[in-house]
């Protein structure tokens, strides 16, 4: 293994999937008997795409890396996302392959990318009272973002979590935020600041990009003890 052997080993496989949602909202997740595991979200109607007419408003696309735990997650099924003002829309596409010699799920939102407080505020909200965390950042939320998504990450076993992603920038790079109503638990993963979530007998997470790696931001999903 390259740089992560030290937090975990990675397997993959799965499909790629394109899923798009004209809707601008998310419903609450339904509790089930685990309190700390919440039901899917229900399945939304595909829209049209939408051009932008803000500022920035040229369609780009965005990619958030999730290096994965023994194959998981391994599917991502959007109900909901966010945009600025006059930012254009084109939808979400997930795939699993290798990025830089490591297994990996890449989520990719093409969308317009101009920060505002608008998007950042209905990202937290949608987190409720739930937890979010950085890919670098040591902030416990974001100010702005420049798009946020929310929707069922699968970690496997029919194992789903009501999961927001979201993305900003620092002024120096794109940076990229996660959580949602049931990570509930924030803590420590090999030396990174993890995010947690427990549900049908499955405790996982993400841990945050260690500060000595590439430009590009991403997750680790490990196991959370």
């Amino acid at each position: 293994m390259t740089r992560f052997a030290r937090t975990t080993n990675w397997l993959v496989a799965a499909a790629a999937v394109t899923v798009l949602i004209a809707a601008t909202s998310c419903s609450k997740p339904v509790q089930v008997e685990d309190d700390a595991y919440k039901s899917p979200e229900p399945k939304a109607t595909p829209p049209a795409l939408t051009e932008g007419t803000g500022p920035g408003d040229s369609m780009r696309t965005n990619n958030v890396i999730l290096f994965t735990l023994n194959g998981f997650p391994n599917g991502f099924q959007l109900t909901g996302y966010k945009v600025s003002s006059g930012q254009p829309w084109g939808g979400v596409t997930t795939s699993s392959t290798q990025y830089e010699g490591e297994p990996a799920f890449i989520v990719t939102a093409k969308a317009g990318r101009h920060k505002t407080t608008d998007v950042a505020d209905w990202f937290k909200d949608q987190v409720g009272g739930g937890q979010m965390l950085g890919a670098k950042s040591s902030s416990s939320s974001p100010d702005q973002l420049n798009f946020a998504i929310c929707g069922n990450l699968t970690f496997g076993d029919g194992f789903e979590q009501f999961t927001r992603l979201g993305q900003g920038n620092d002024s120096v790079e794109n940076d990229w935020w996660v959580g949602g109503p049931a990570y509930n638990q924030k803590g420590n993963v090999g030396g990174m600041a993890a995010l947690c979530t427990t549900g049908q007998s499955q405790t996982v997470g993400f841990t945050q990009t260690p500060p000595n790696a590439a430009a590009d931001q991403y997750f680790i999903v490990n196991r959370c003890y």
